[in-house]
């Protein structure tokens, strides 16, 4: 269970960092952005892999995706 809690902080906080990304002016290419960390790892995440490329496909993600409190 804590390794399934960690896994989600990590997709959590990859999904907050392009969203973050995604609202400043200074990058123009998100996903490059994180292929080009994906590169650079010194340890392959597969992880980071799947969640970049779910977001990559996905063009944008409005509130009404959010689940409901």
């Amino acid at each position: 269970m804590v390794h399934n809690g960690i896994e989600y902080a990590m997709m959590q906080a990859y999904a907050e960092g392009w969203e973050l990304l995604e609202k400043v002016d200074s990058v123009d290419n998100v996903r490059e952005v994180f292929r080009s960390c994906q590169e650079r790892m010194t340890v392959p995440s597969c992880q980071e892999r799947n969640t970049s490329r779910t977001l990559s496909t996905e063009s944008t993600f409005s509130s009404s995706s959010q689940p409901s409190a």
